[in-house]
């Protein structure tokens, strides 16, 4: 199928590709001949394959979500970091239990966690039934969660990793909840209409969200000692964020943006959203000068 913008999704033809040679050496690169309906040659593509075992995949998760939480950058987790990554994921356990956890996680004792641990401790939980009860409550429900995750991200860069995990916080539904936990309150933020007066939900993007749930909970003087870390972590992740937003890649999330937040398209300027080289762009988009008066 081409992706020109006028017309766009056109049927080209049709490669086979031969996954038996890959299988069995791991690696395959080739150029393949693309067929059209009349059985014509209508170019070529080129395809380059890697296989890769689960245990590898899995380390990339891991590490990859680790990656995400390092505000401090020096390319291991401690418990503040942990904390974020857990409040991420919808986790219902109680600050005790996350502190049990994390020196759980914590192997060697160092007070932080490698990403090498994190990958251990994870793939002990996964093939182990008799793992530390709290250690396989932060593996997905779906055993199939980190190859559907990784299949449809550049497993090489860290961000797509993460992003792919906790936007929407798709792992929320998906987290292991310990027998004794109750049904777990994902953190929907709630505001008031100044209008009607009633309670709405805030629709805003996760990590602001996690940001906001550790800013206020906690007991007061928890909450004075981190509150640097939680007004760095904000910045850490937005700048993140804001990177991603600017790659051209990044105009897939515009309509599901459109859709979250019910956005009215008839006030935009230029209501083609192919328009647009990135989610940025269409982020500081221009509206029509009749839209949205002032009262």
């Amino acid at each position: 199928w081409d992706w020109d913008r006028k017309p766009r999704n056109q049927f080209v033809g049709t490669a086979l590709f031969d996954l038996t040679k890959c299988a069995e050496e791991g690696y395959q690169k080739v150029t393949l001949d693309v067929i059209n309906k009349k059985n014509k040659k209508k170019g070529t593509i080129d395809v380059e394959i890697t296989r890769e075992t689960f245990d590898a995949v899995e380390e990339q998760f891991w590490s990859a979500l680790l990656h995400h939480f390092d505000t401090n950058n020096n390319k291991e987790m401690d418990f503040f970091e942990l904390r974020c990554l857990l409040e991420a994921i919808g986790s219902p356990l109680t600050q005790p239990e996350q502190e049990q956890l994390f020196h759980a996680l914590d192997i060697d004792g160092s007070g932080e966690i490698s990403p090498q641990e994190l990958y251990e401790k994870a793939r002990e939980a996964r093939v182990n039934p008799d793992a530390d009860t709290l250690v396989k409550h932060i593996l997905p429900a779906d055993p199939n969660f980190i190859w559907i995750v990784m299949s449809q991200v550049d497993p090489k860069s860290p961000e797509d990793i993460a992003q792919e995990v906790l936007e929407d916080s798709k792992w929320g539904d998906k987290v292991q909840m310990p027998v004794h936990s109750q049904k777990h309150d994902k953190g929907i933020l709630k505001v008031q209409d100044r209008k009607s007066g009633k309670l709405i939900e805030e629709k805003i993007p996760n990590y602001i969200r996690v940001a906001m749930k550790l800013m206020y909970t906690g007991h007061t003087g928890q909450i004075i000692g981190e509150g640097r870390r939680i007004k760095f972590l904000l910045h850490h992740l937005t700048d993140k964020q804001g990177r991603k937003f600017d790659n051209p890649a990044s105009v897939k999330d515009i309509e599901p943006f459109i859709k979250f937040h019910g956005i009215n398209r008839d006030e935009m300027l230029d209501a083609d959203i192919t328009h647009f080289k990135n989610f940025n762009e269409f982020f500081y988009r221009q509206l029509r000068k009749d839209a949205r008066p002032i009262d």
